[in-house]
């Protein structure tokens, strides 16, 4: 059984690299509103995303390993995010977003080494 591509790590990086700058552009802008900083990286983030999703081209294996890493990864915290920010609330939106794409850079890079 070969190892996954390098590409597989990329987007795990790039996860990683989202969840980073939520942390360090929330502290930075907070005078901004979080809807535009939201913007400033999920719009570079979701074109990477798209990128990758049409450019990996991956075979079954490496599609349920993707699957698990969703499914791991914390996904309700991206929901809850999402649910914070529009009902427009000061706390939780930068911490809830950095840790649902840290988890997910994690996870993937996690099962993307193991099998």
């Amino acid at each position: 059984m070969t190892k996954v591509r390098g590409n597989f790590y990329w987007w795990a990086a790039g996860n990683v690299t989202a969840g980073a700058l939520f942390i360090i552009l929330g502290l930075l802008l907070t005078s901004m509103k979080p809807v535009y900083v939201m913007a400033i990286i999920l719009i570079p983030f979701g074109t990477f995303d798209f990128w990758w999703i049409h450019g990996s081209k991956a075979d079954e294996r490496e599609s349920r390993i993707v699957t698990k890493v969703f499914a791991q990864s914390g996904l309700f915290l991206f929901t809850v995010a999402w649910i914070l920010a529009a009902m427009h609330s000061p706390y939780g939106v930068y911490p809830i977003f950095a840790a649902a794409f840290l988890s997910r850079g994690a996870c993937a890079i996690y099962y993307f080494q193991k099998y």
